[in-house]
């Protein structure tokens, strides 16, 4: 488990059944192993039923009343009454648990729920507090039509599709209909899906407007990666499972025993249940049946008039542990309803199944088994609607008895088995993709980089430094530079790490940094005059324009740190885009900064003179001084003066680039913050070289490249085998490349990326910038087109790569001793630091 990281903490709400609460379950101990704190809430209707919870580190629980706490009995009647109760008491309640948390100063980063509670959603979006949607479903069922499918009858879709919004079942269709409107209030929304990319891989790219996520098979990881052998179960049982079942399936014969279930919910009738009973005395197979106890507290099985046969011939439990079961040898097969918890247990254990849907996305479940995965059967009901007796021996007879058939079934059920498990490995699709979701909480990297190299060179300079940002940021830093004349002063931001850099988020976020950091930093440079080490001038970075302001109202002046270019784009690449404020570039700062801070204003900009010249002249009231590049470069600097926030991969990757040939490795990299889209990882994986399977071309690209988390950019810029780098283009990342002379292929994503891509095309001519394709994707193809630009031999990469020469001396040339960068930081040093004057 990772450390937890600096109380990062997410509140997980999920519908008060066994089939959200072990899913979602499973989940949190996933975040927690990620080091992410998680308070587990449902309502005390399941939370009283639960006999045993789990006792794990960094996992709290928090229920909540619905109304009823225990005496809805889950009738279909009764329903909508009990879903209105659970909605109307359950907002009040998370709307209080969030505020408070909020008052506290320790807020939810996020929120996570599950389906039928979008009213949950609905609750953090009034109080400001992001959320995610965590579908428990296959992709599928939000997806109709979809490539490589076959065709669908009415019995395929969900049965919520045919429903009257008026009828018993409208609560559903309300609460769907609530999920689809919230999500499309959201910009880019992204919803956790229960599923795994090979599994659903379509599926999980067929909406245009929302970004699918496959993160499960979310199941015990004894059952399926292995890395927990002690996690053998979900933690949340609702009802005590009966005794002895494993020791009656260790007596049965390899593959002999029909295990029957069907979920903790659905119903099913008098005369489905006598149907199977017969169908499994005419098997005359062994078996394992689970039947619930009836609300009254009878005995269906009693009402049976096969069950003295039954007795004989197989054993009938009340409850059990259903991924233990399903991975025991003795099993053949699973006649199950084929809900999607089963469905994916099932799948993950490798088991054909048998499948007899009856509501809900079970139907669109038992298609995906019949027809796409092709691991089981589905039975058939008669003209009156009924699956008779000798349907279910049909069925179940395919499934067991040896032939062509089972085996097909059987290695497909392997395959598919051997897939889950792949997905949940270290470098598998649904781990990535969750560590992936997780580091959204880290912060910018790109302020805290070229801040500490500034200060770096101050030092040289003869001026001592302390350098301060709030403790979101200062906490996840690995290694802090132990250097002679560097001190850290890092203050709270109210958040302390429980910010998720969450557009939704930003506005309460930066009211908080604002409001503590102001205080702080009065505090600091008020206690510092008292013991006589004053502070001589403030520098402070993009957006900490209120840090100028305290420092004007010290008395003490202060100079802006900009990070982004000096060039100011057209009005489709803007500079500095942040919810709640107008875009940025430096000309706006005459009014948003510089009325209240200094007259004749001096901005210190990461650039230099030759890069951008016009640029950082262009303004006539405020005077712009290129002293970049500010990067950590063992040719322009050294290399170990940073402060990464996420922990570098092992340094093979070195050795790795060492049996490369010159000028042959594409590096690719979207910066500490940007996030690229799991299509856009595809369609880039894709590009790179003619692959053409999905990637799931995982395999292929393994052999052909190396994957890692992270690594030292700077280092791998200069090795003399990286032949271009394909980027977002954000200003840290550009200036290294310009500084190792590497060609770029641009692929921006926002911000001051799209400007900057620009200007590598169009005005340095060190690269070639993608292009999107009708549907806003850049597709593989496009990749490929530019990166074989960039590394070919042809005339255009020839050019590309002078020019990348031309501004890598440049910029070597601008931070020697009397290049540009270096004249103009020591002016600025003796005029203004050092002097203590403007």
């Amino acid at each position: 488990m990772e450390n937890l990281k600096n109380d990062c903490h997410v509140l997980l709400v999920t519908f008060p059944s066994q089939g959200h609460i072990n899913p979602s379950l499973q989940f949190a101990k996933k975040l927690v192993n990620l080091g992410i704190k998680v308070t587990f809430s449902t309502s005390l209707t399941a939370f009283n039923r639960i006999s045993k919870l789990p006792n794990i580190e960094g996992l709290s629980f928090t229920p909540f009343s619905d109304g009823y706490d225990g005496k809805f009995k889950g009738s279909l009647d009764e329903f909508e009454s009990f879903y209105s109760s659970l909605v109307s008491h359950g907002s009040k309640f998370m709307a209080q648990i969030i505020e408070s948390r909020v008052v506290e100063g320790r807020p939810f980063k996020r929120v996570i729920y599950t389906t039928f509670m979008a009213w949950v959603g609905i609750v953090a979006k009034g109080i400001n507090i992001p959320s995610t949607f965590f579908w428990i479903q296959p992709a599928m069922d939000q997806v109709v039509d979809l490539p490589g499918l076959p065709r669908l009858s009415p019995r395929d879709f969900p049965s919520f599709v045919f429903i009257d919004v008026n009828s018993k079942y409208g609560w559903g269709v309300k609460s769907i209909i609530d999920q689809i409107e919230l999500l499309n209030s959201e910009e880019n929304p992204r919803v956790l899906v229960n599923t795994f990319d090979d599994l659903e891989f379509d599926a999980l790219r067929a909406l245009k407007n929302l970004t699918m996520v496959g993160i499960g098979p979310s199941i015990p990881s004894a059952f399926l990666d292995g890395n927990d052998p002690l996690d053998k179960s979900f933690g949340a049982d609702l009802r005590w499972s009966s005794e002895n079942y494993m020791d009656w399936l260790d007596t049965m014969t390899k593959e002999s025993v029909i295990y029957i279930a069907f979920g903790s919910y659905s119903e099913i009738s008098s005369q489905l249940m006598e149907e199977i009973g017969q169908g499994l005395v005419k098997c005359g197979r062994p078996f394992l049946w689970v039947i619930r106890e009836e609300k009254e507290g009878g005995y269906p099985e009693e009402k049976l008039t096969c069950k003295e046969e039954l007795e004989k011939q197989g054993k009938i439990v009340r409850w059990c542990s259903q991924v233990e079961v399903l991975q025991h040898p003795s099993l053949g097969c699973f006649l199950t309803h084929c809900g999607w918890n089963s469905t994916l247990e099932s799948l993950s254990s490798g088991m054909p199944i048998v499948a007899c849907p009856l509501w809900t996305d079970q139907g669109c479940n038992a298609k995906l088994v019949q027809d796409v995965w092709k691991i089981g059967v589905r039975v058939n009901a008669s003209e009156e609607g009924v699956v008779e007796r000798d349907e279910f021996k049909r069925c179940i007879d395919i499934v067991m008895e040896d032939g062509e058939k089972r085996e097909e079934l059987k290695k497909n059920a392997k395959k598919w088995k051997d897939f889950a498990k792949e997905a949940m490995k270290e470098n598998g699709s649904s781990n990535v993709n969750l560590k992936a979701y997780v580091n959204e909480i880290l912060l910018r990297q790109g302020h805290i980089n070229p801040s500490l190299q500034l200060s770096k060179r101050l030092i040289s300079l003869g001026i001592k430094v302390t350098l301060s940002t709030s403790l979101s940021a200062f906490n996840k830093i690995k290694i802090l530079p132990n250097i002679e004349g560097l001190s850290f002063a890092p203050f709270s931001d109210g958040y302390d790490g429980n910010f998720k850099g969450s557009f939704n988020e930003f506005h309460s976020y930066y009211s908080s940094i604002k409001s503590h950091g102001s205080k702080f930093i009065f505090s600091l440079i008020k206690s510092n005059t008292k013991n006589s080490t004053l502070f001589t001038h403030i520098i402070y970075t993009v957006i900490m324009e209120w840090a100028g302001l305290v420092a004007k109202e010290l008395n003490i002046p202060s100079t802006l740190f900009w990070i982004q270019p000096a060039t100011n784009c057209d009005s489709k690449d803007k500079i500095i885009e942040l919810p709640g404020l107008p875009p940025l570039s430096p000309i706006d700062f005459s009014s948003f900064v510089f009325d209240d801070v200094e007259e004749n204003p001096k901005i210190l900009v990461n650039t230099f003179d030759d890069l951008e010249f016009d640029a950082l002249r262009i303004l006539k009231n405020v005077t712009m001084i290129g002293i970049g590049p500010s990067i950590s470069s063992i040719f322009l600097d050294d290399n170990s003066f940073q402060a990464d926030m996420i922990e570098i991969s092992s340094k093979n990757y070195m050795n790795w680039l060492d049996i490369m040939t010159k000028g042959s490795v594409i590096y690719v990299a979207f910066g500490s913050y940007t996030e690229a889209s799991s299509q856009l990882m595809e369609e880039i994986g894709q590009g790179e070289g003619q692959i053409e399977e999905k990637l799931t071309c995982k395999d292929e690209l393994e052999k052909q490249g190396k994957l890692v988390s992270w690594c030292s950019q700077v280092e791998v810029l200069k090795h003399p085998f990286v032949g271009c780098f394909l980027t977002h283009c954000g200003w840290n990342s550009t200036l290294e490349s310009i500084a190792s002379g590497v060609p770029i292929v641009a692929c921006p994503i926002w911000n001051d990326q799209l400007c900057n891509a620009k200007l590598v095309q169009d005005v340095w001519k060190n690269g070639v910038r993608v292009n999107t394709g009708d549907g806003g994707i850049v597709e593989r193809d496009e990749f490929e087109r530019c990166i074989e630009i960039v590394m070919g031999s042809g005339e255009e990469g020839g050019k590309l790569r002078k020019n990348a020469k031309k501004w890598s001396d440049l910029a070597k040339e601008a931070m020697k001793k009397n290049g540009s960068s270096v004249v103009n930081l020591k002016t600025y040093t003796n005029e203004f630091l050092l002097a203590g004057s403007w």
